[in-house]
């Protein structure tokens, strides 16, 4: 499953704190590796001294791992005292070795806003990311759920050992069923009246597959928003027991540039012709009826006022203008960078990452609905009929 969604990972990240800068832990060899997947598969041991002997289960997280897509991680500790930050920083990826460093002491890093300008003893922050190294897509968000076994809310000392984290996963998708849709439009260009009640979709057949179409009226400007962790079926909760929306994050992921509106593939949201996936990992095109090359796409709200280094808007919102199109197509994508917590200077430079409504080779295919591979959303211009229209695939 390609989708915006890591739904099985109900993982829980422990690693070792190193007590002593500069300390680096053995390598991986082919005996031993320096971090080991529990047996029930909701916890990941990090060793930083050492190592222990290579098992089935010790290997299990690189096969997993792949299936579901994450293969890469980054913690992030941001202590404040008075302005003054000590950030520490690791990245690894599946059959890597890793080490923490330089974590400041005296503080409890349970939040993972960024630690505000507070005197001595200050604040601290932490989050954890879970993506694909390939093209640095974040699946999962994850915060401090305990300190050595313990509470979570406890100031780290000389004496801390390890951290725990819980990780929430990205979840986002639309559905003909507009409860569980992260995508819903409004009937006029104001946020406020973006709900399901003035969202118009239509199930659209496409040689032997359907695919949610969002219908915009033509000349008209209609404000949208796409939601990750959005309600329904796609809720967005930390695995397990701990039942927390995705928005308990959202102040851990920091945009690092201004959010644009364009028709270019690489803009922030975008419009691409539509690509149908038709089966054996082949994707195809349509004729039969024109690709939308006269609305735009731009940001609104929230997402159009915010700046490099504030938290991801969530919903996103954005406005389509369809301003001369007419009975066309077109499909949505939206790709905008970040950062965790902080991009100042630290352990490791700080990791850039993309948050996308889907990731690997199908990225372009059109969502269908029912969490499959594709994350572009499919939108009719002008489409005045009740009923589908006649798409055929070349």
């Amino acid at each position: 499953m390609k989708k915006l969604i890591i739904g099985g990972l109900a993982v829980l990240l422990i690693f070792t704190l190193v007590t002593c800068d500069g300390l680096t832990p053995q390598g991986i060899n082919d005996e031993l590796t320096d971090w080991v997947v529990s047996p029930d598969g909701k916890s990941l041991t990090l060793y930083l001294e050492g190592g222990v002997p290579i098992s089935k289960n010790s290997r299990a997280l690189t096969t997993e791992s792949t299936r579901m897509g994450h293969d890469f991680y980054e913690v992030v500790f941001v202590r404040n005292i008075g302005g003054s930050e000590t950030i520490a920083r690791a990245s690894w990826g599946l059959g890597e070795s890793v080490s923490i460093s330089g974590v400041g002491r005296g503080v409890s890093y349970d939040s993972v806003s960024v630690p505000a300008d507070t005197p001595a003893p200050g604040a601290g922050s932490a989050v954890l990311f879970v993506g694909r190294k390939s093209d640095m897509t974040l699946l999962a968000v994850g915060s401090i759920t305990a300190v050595d076994g313990g509470a979570a809310n406890v100031v780290f000392t000389a004496n801390t050992k390890s951290v725990t984290f819980s990780v929430a996963a990205l979840q986002a998708g639309t559905s003909l069923t507009l409860a569980n849709s992260s995508f819903l439009t409004s009937d006029d260009n104001t946020v406020t009246n973006i709900n399901a009640t003035n969202t118009e979709v239509i199930n659209q057949t496409i040689g032997d597959k359907s695919f949610p179409l969002f219908k915009i009226a033509k000349n008209e400007v209609r404000a949208a928003q796409y939601q990750l962790g959005s309600a329904g079926s796609y809720a967005g909760n930390i695995m397990g027991s701990l039942a927390t929306n995705l928005n308990s994050y959202i102040n851990g992921i920091r945009l690092d540039a201004v959010i644009t509106g364009s028709t270019a593939p690489q803009a922030s949201f975008s419009k691409r012709e539509p690509r149908y996936p038709i089966g054996g990992g082949r994707s195809a095109y349509s004729t039969g009826i024109d690709i939308d090359k006269k609305t735009t796409i731009a940001p609104l709200g929230d997402t159009a006022s915010a700046l490099a280094g504030d938290a991801l808007p969530n919903p996103l919102e954005f406005v389509f203008d369809s301003n001369g199109a007419d009975k066309s197509i077109f499909s949505f994508y939206f790709e905008i960078p970040v950062y965790a917590i902080s991009n100042g200077t630290g352990t490791q430079a700080a990791k850039i990452w993309n948050v996308k409504p889907a990731y690997g080779t199908s990225i372009g295919d059109l969502d269908d609905g029912l969490r499959g591979s594709g994350g572009c959303i499919l939108i009719g211009t002008g489409l005045d009929e009740e009923e589908p229209i006649d798409i055929i695939v070349k």
